[in-house]
């Protein structure tokens, strides 16, 4: 455990709960602007207890909300800022592949949608007929009514390389960051908040909360609860059995049928910090959801890998159905389909901007700029970004 030096009745300017990626970009921010800080995580850093788990993320820019769109530009250029800064390669460019059907508006948006958001922002797209889908990328079989946008400027993200270089960037700036160490109660007053762990207590000027699925955990102790549906989302590892295609990332769109309970397919191409030869496969979907982080199982269930494996069957070329590393990742589910990022609110925490709180899923895209925004908030008040999208208050985010 380390300790950040004190500041007269401070044991630091910022503390952040929660040691994640959005809660290690926060700190690096807030440290990166002159303040002491310190970081709380309740267990080690690069835990496979949040939302982190796995190797891989998408930094895709085909959103269906233009505001988000060039939210994730402008974090793609902050992710190449700290590519520059720490030398690792973090985002590995491929292109994104949207297909199947325009349908009613799912948890990534729709083809058509995200197409019309980047044309407008000036952007390239390529679209493809069925026929030229099947000739330019590993699908066979595809309905006759499938279509495809390709969208070069997007990339994968080194999930594992971006959390140890957040902590290394953090420790070169100072930030102290213990791990395991939970924080149990936390009270804000007109001079900032106390903060209370299992092996200690700290006064600091502002907090920056980023619990991810813990977070009605969190949030329970000032007698309120958001309104999320965790869903345990399951993917696996597929050995490329023909080399000498060309696998980018993707996304399938369709409506269910009576045959399975959804068609919403994704997918990763082969990366060296992956499962090189393999692809990452999953159905963009969950048979287990829940309200309570307790009833999480860890595990995939088979009837996730199931639907992914007879998928891969009948409309993958070069890729063996055989699943291997299968895993599962906890994804917080807010109303709306967005995050949250805001000041606790005022209406069940005294001084709430002593306190700033980030949650939500999809969030691995905008990383870097995320924990710029949590950090603006606690240092200066308030950000240049317009978050009123992300607001707290917003209907239906705050359980009645």
């Amino acid at each position: 455990m380390m300790n950040a030096k004190k500041i007269g009745m401070y044991d630091a300017d910022v503390i952040v709960i929660g040691g994640g990626p959005i809660g290690l970009a926060s700190a690096f921010y807030a440290a990166k602007m002159g303040q002491s800080v310190i970081v709380l995580e309740q267990f080690s850093f690069g835990n496979q207890a949040g939302s982190s788990a796995g190797h891989v993320r998408m930094w895709r820019t085909a959103i269906t909300e233009a505001s988000h769109a060039k939210m994730a530009f402008q974090a793609g250029d902050m992710y190449r800022e700290i590519e520059r800064e720490s030398g690792q390669r973090l985002l590995h460019p491929h292109g994104l592949l949207n297909f199947g059907v325009e349908t009613e508006y799912t948890a990534q948006g729709t083809i058509e949608t995200a197409y019309e958001v980047l044309k407008s922002l000036g952007h390239r797209c390529i679209k493809y007929t069925k026929k030229q889908l099947e000739e330019r990328f590993p699908f066979k079989d595809l309905p006759d009514n499938y279509y495809g946008v390709y969208h070069e400027n997007n990339a994968v993200i080194d999930v594992k390389l971006l959390l140890k270089t957040l902590v290394s960037l953090n420790a070169k700036y100072g930030v102290a960051l213990n791990e395991n160490e939970p924080v149990t109660e936390v009270k804000a007053d007109a001079n900032g908040v106390m903060v209370k762990s299992t092996t200690n207590t700290y006064f600091a000027k502002k907090v920056i909360v980023t619990p991810g699925p813990y977070i009605n955990e969190f949030v329970g102790q000032f007698g309120f609860q958001l309104n999320i549906l965790f869903w345990e989302m399951a993917f696996a590892y597929y050995k490329i059995t023909d080399p000498s295609l060309t696998f980018p990332m993707w996304f399938q769109f369709d409506y269910k049928d009576e045959s399975v309970p959804t068609k919403l397919f994704y997918g990763f191409p082969p990366v060296k910090f992956g499962r090189e030869g393999f692809v990452r496969l999953a159905v963009d979907w969950a048979s287990h959801t829940f309200t309570e982080i307790g009833e999480r199982k860890y595990v995939p269930r088979d009837i996730d890998i199931h639907i992914t494996q007879e998928y891969v069957k009948k409309h993958m070329r070069g890729v063996s159905p055989a699943p291997i590393d299968m895993a599962a990742a906890v994804h917080p589910q807010i109303v709306d389909n967005l995050s949250v990022l805001d000041f606790m609110p005022e209406k069940f925490v005294p001084h709430h901007q002593n306190i700033v709180l980030f949650t939500g899923g999809w969030a691995f895209k905008f990383v870097p700029l995320f924990g710029k925004m949590c950090a603006d908030l606690a240092v200066n008040g308030g950000t240049e970004h317009d978050i009123s999208e992300l607001a707290i208050n917003r209907k239906g985010v705050i359980k009645n």
